[in-house]
């Protein structure tokens, strides 16, 4: 019993203070991680974490049987926790979503989270502070922390960093003069601390262009780090098309001539804003599948990105050249907008401002961390299909079979899903409508077809009653309405289809003979993107008009049609593909109208739906929300990095700290002799025999007689001041490796752990 109550004295008076600074230090950063992340953090039960950490370093300096117990009993607790919740796909699954700015799935599970904050900021800083330079690291951790906390823009008390500054300071004067006592580093490091917070400056004193670049300087690091903030999201009611709110249809009148871009260009395109998948009878929705979010220049996210717009489909043997020419744009803002880039799909490159940081989301919309103003500009490559091309069957046909990964079959599954009220009558039409058509790029062409002989008006005669389905009426009363009645019907009738299909808002440019398209509110648009098996996603629009550089008015919408036509017939003749409603209208070209689409105009600017995306909504939202790939191959990639980094860093640690390579580093001979001496004294310690502060070399060498060569050598270093020549050095290092090699495999694994721990130890002076 004595020896243990001297044995434990000898390492509080060798340690307490190191482990008391670790303590202190890991329980003002972890409060302060918590804080960052949201997580309520109670500070009694962060200090009791830590200080249980501490108390159990100090069980396992006393002796290397408490250590190894102390360490049985730890891998028990933790096997036994792990067996019981499974935390690490769960810990995995929300350190990924952190990555990318969701701290929601963190901030479900926030006791464990506390528990791992606890325990790893307590283990780095017990064995940073270890050595003398402990200080360094743990400075370095400190501010990595503190600059983050103030990055994500925190609102934590000042006060819950003192422990922090007060380790740092107690650390900085342990590690300048070893000889100095605990209390007196203690009492030094108290008043420096208080010192600083009477002096703690407080208001507003800062000046204010240093002020300004410091919060420039914070938004840009957290744009690109922990953006995860609601965002508006563009709607076509914007623009005055959803005139009914939360439904579909609705008359309008006083289009508007507001001007919303400025697109440089040779090609019209469809300039994407939003995409819906689903479908409630009334309306388009968002929230099933949009809210995973990606920072666009990250390069984690590549495949993402590229499998989201379709850049690797179809395979590279089957396109044509001149088919998938990548169209250039430059887009300028002329009115304020919203986050929402409007971009074409397939998009291959885009070029922003350097203030201007991208994300994109699981259906492919990219978006800006702010609302665009005029003046901004971005420039985009991407191809541009024409569903009437006469090469698309034939490549849609190749593709099918080409084998081409495909997206996730539940995602796809989800764009076909359809409410139970959509009319049993609107199923019967649609496979009348495609009997007969073999492929799928067929059906979509059959029903694009029947749908542009439907009047088009900006003020439809008859409104839906409340409890009917919106497309339903549309397609069996109705008969008529604008472009978001006809891509509301195309997505709902490719979908019966079994073709996956999701509904799209944005804008539609066509260029004028200078290559420059105005686009206005009037060129608002609605239409479908459908799915093609090893093809990807195609632009379809339904609704029936002529280009604008054709109308009459400039204006894009087209001559009113006869409201005594009779409705279409499905079992009829195959409709003319570029026919309008009117036949004295003429019909748009294949080169003037490549993509076969027609913009509608709109009201004045009305007042904004209060519309916001919910960033990376919780995990029960988005299991499947990845897009075409496979969350577990495509997400889970960098945990497999992470651990050959940290095995090769292992590796690496464990090959620069073994003492034949230290004593190949060390340049005098006399220093590779002490190289050796401090691996002998690591061992006497592993076997139980650890040296006293009263023991000399020679008295050492009683105890193990195998490692006399080397203890001789170090004593006449020592009292003779005489350098051993290069045949002393090989004898004592010879010793050494003989005594190792025949102690047992536990001694060797507590000499290995020291020594990853401690390093090699000091040689200016023999201990």
């Amino acid at each position: 019993m004595r020896i243990i109550t001297n044995r434990f004295r000898s390492v509080i008076r060798d340690n307490g203070l190191t482990v008391l600074l670790a303590a202190m230090l890991a329980f003002g950063l972890s409060l302060t991680m918590c804080g960052t992340l949201a997580i309520q953090a109670p500070p009694g039960f962060m200090a009791l974490m830590c200080a249980g950490c501490a108390a159990l370093a100090i069980l396992f300096m006393m002796h290397w049987a408490v250590c190894s117990v102390g360490w049985a009993v730890i891998a028990s607790i933790a096997a036994a926790f792990i067996i019981r919740t499974e935390p690490f796909p769960w810990l995995i699954q929300a350190v990924s979503d952190a990555m990318i700015g969701n701290m929601a799935t963190l901030s479900l599970r926030a006791g464990v989270v506390r528990l791992v904050i606890a325990l790893g900021l307590s283990l780095f800083c017990l064995i940073a502070n270890k050595r003398r330079e402990g200080f360094y690291p743990s400075l370095s951790l400190a501010c990595v922390i503190a600059l983050w906390s103030w990055v994500s823009d925190t609102d934590e008390n000042p006060w819950l960093f003192t422990p922090v500054l007060f380790a740092l300071v107690a650390l900085y004067a342990r590690s300048r003069c070893e000889q100095t006592g605990a209390m007196r580093v203690a009492s030094m490091a108290a008043l420096a601390v208080a010192a600083a917070l009477v002096f703690l400056p407080s208001g507003n004193i800062l000046n204010d262009q240093l002020a300004s670049l410091a919060e420039r300087v914070r938004r840009v690091a957290y744009d690109y780090l922990f953006y995860n903030e609601p965002r508006t999201i563009y709607s076509i009611q914007y623009d005055g098309f959803q005139p009914l709110g939360a439904r579909l249809g609705g008359p309008i009148a006083n289009p508007s001539e507001r001007e919303v871009m400025r697109v440089y260009t040779t090609h019209a395109l469809l300039l994407r804003g939003v995409t819906k998948d689903t479908y409630t009878g009334v309306s388009w929705t968002d929230q099933a599948l949009s809210s995973r979010r990606y920072l666009y220049i990250d390069p984690r996210w590549r495949a993402i990105r590229d499998n989201l717009m379709d850049v690797g489909r179809p395979l590279d043997r089957l396109r044509d050249s001149v088919m998938f020419e990548p169209i250039t744009a430059t887009v300028t803002m002329l009115d304020e907008s919203m986050t929402t880039l409007f971009v074409p799909h397939r998009l291959m490159a885009l070029s922003t401002p350097v203030d201007m940081v991208l994300y994109f989301n699981s259906t492919g919309e990219v978006f800006a961390t702010r609302n665009l103003v005029v003046g901004d500009e971005y420039t985009l490559r991407a191809p541009v299909l024409d569903l009437d091309d006469p090469r698309l069957p034939a490549l849609a046909q190749a593709a099918a079979e080409s084998g081409a990964p495909d997206w996730d079959n539940v995602v796809l599954e989800a764009y076909r899903a359809l409410p139970q009220s959509v009319s049993s009558d609107v199923f019967q039409l649609t496979n009348e409508i495609i009997d007969g058509a073999g492929a799928q790029l067929d059906k979509l062409i059959a029903i694009r077809d029947y749908l542009k002989q439907f009047k088009y008006t900006l003020t439809p005669s008859k409104m839906p009653p409340a409890n009917r389905d919106f497309v339903s009426f549309f397609l069996l009363d109705g008969k008529e309405g604008y472009c978001t009645y006809f891509a509301s019907a195309m997505a709902v009738m490719a979908r019966i289809a079994n073709i996956p299909a999701r509904y799209v808002e944005g804008y539609v440019a066509r260029p004028d003979a200078d290559g420059v398209a105005l686009v206005t509110g009037m060129n608002a648009h609605a239409w479908v993107e459908a799915y093609l098996p090893g093809l990807g996603w195609i632009s379809v629009d339904a609704t029936p008009g002529v280009p604008p550089s054709e109308s009459p008015d400039q204006s894009g919408d087209p001559p009113p049609g006869n409201p005594d036509d009779p409705p279409p017939e499905p079992g009829g003749s195959e409709p003319d593909n570029t026919s309008s409603p009117n036949e004295h209208t003429p019909s748009p070209k294949p080169s003037d109208n490549p993509t076969g689409v027609a913009s509608t105009p709109t009201p004045t600017k009305p007042v904004a739906p209060d519309s916001t995306e919910q960033p990376n909504a919780g995990p029960d939202q988005e299991p499947e929300a990845q897009g075409a790939e496979d969350p577990p191959k495509q997400r889970l990639w960098w945990p497999w990095l992470l651990a050959a980094i940290i095995a090769a860093g292992v590796a690496a640690r464990a090959v620069w700290v073994d003492p034949a390579m230290v004593a190949r580093r060390r340049k005098g001979l006399d220093e590779q002799l002490l190289t050796w001496y401090q691996a002998a004294l690591v061992l006497l310690a592993a076997c139980g025999a650890a040296a006293e502060p009263y023991d000399t070399p020679l008295t050492l060498s009683r105890r193990t007689p195998s490692l006399t060569p080397l203890f001789k050598a170090v004593a006449a270093l020592a009292y003779d001041n005489r350098v051993p020549d290069a045949q002393e050095v090989a004898t004592a290092s010879r010793a050494y490796h003989e005594t190792i090699g025949k102690a047992p495999i536990r001694v060797r694994m507590c000499v290995w752990f020291d020594r990853m721990l401690h390093g090699a130890g000091n040689v200016r002076k023999v201990p």
